[in-house]
């Protein structure tokens, strides 16, 4: 019996071990001023310090001023290849009355943003879903520079947006190394034989200690 206990105590280490590598951390990025017509504008965040794989994102986007409809905004990944939109559709969203947004971009939210009820020269506040969901990074790497794109596809309307800053909060998970798994495999393996060992011990009638 007290081979047993010690063997499951060494199954939870062992699982302890694995998760061990979850980090969260937030990472805030000033602005890159006007959002222009036609080029628009990068604005490139460094994250560092980060161990493992990315496993969950959000992103705090706050931008002033101009007419929301007009605006159209993706985040690139640090491979330079995975990209995700944030808000917006190429052409605009007229329906996106608005003027700013501060708000939170989360796959949790309940509403996408681009269903997102908006009043006439105000900037939109609260937490909505991406147009594209932020899963789409998962599995890659979080260090480098993620680049945040955002062009004003139509000049004129109701004033000049300007991106005052933007924050990544991620979530990552170590990656367990080949010999990890395979250690936590066997004390798996040796718990379910000594539970089958005590069942059928029980069964049979044996004695044990």
């Amino acid at each position: 019996m007290k081979n047993l206990k010690f063997m499951k105590q060494q199954i939870v280490i062992g699982l302890l071990v694995l998760t061990a590598g979850v980090a969260r951390a937030d990472f805030t990025f000033s602005g890159s001023g006007d959002i222009p017509t036609g080029v628009g504008l990068v604005s490139v965040g460094t994250v560092s310090g980060m161990s493992g794989n990315v496993t969950g994102l959000t992103l705090d986007l706050n931008v002033s001023g101009g007419f929301n409809g007009d605006l159209y905004a993706y985040l690139v990944a640090p491979n330079q290849t995975t990209t995700a939109t944030l808000l917006g559709v190429p052409g605009g969203n007229y329906i996106q009355i608005g003027s700013g947004y501060n708000v939170t971009l989360s796959d949790a939210a309940g509403v996408n943003i681009q269903a997102a009820s908006q009043s006439w020269g105000a900037a939109l506040t609260g937490t909505y879903q991406p147009v594209v969901s932020l899963a789409t990074f998962n599995g890659l790497a979080a260090n480098g520079n993620w680049r945040l794109f955002m062009v004003d596809q139509s000049s004129g309307d109701n004033g000049q947006s300007v991106l005052n800053s933007w924050n990544l909060s991620l979530t990552t998970a170590a990656v367990p190394e080949p010999d990890q798994v395979a250690a936590i495999s066997l004390l798996g393996l040796i718990g379910l034989l000594a539970g089958s060992y005590r069942h059928w011990g029980r069964a049979l009638g044996f004695k044990q200690g």
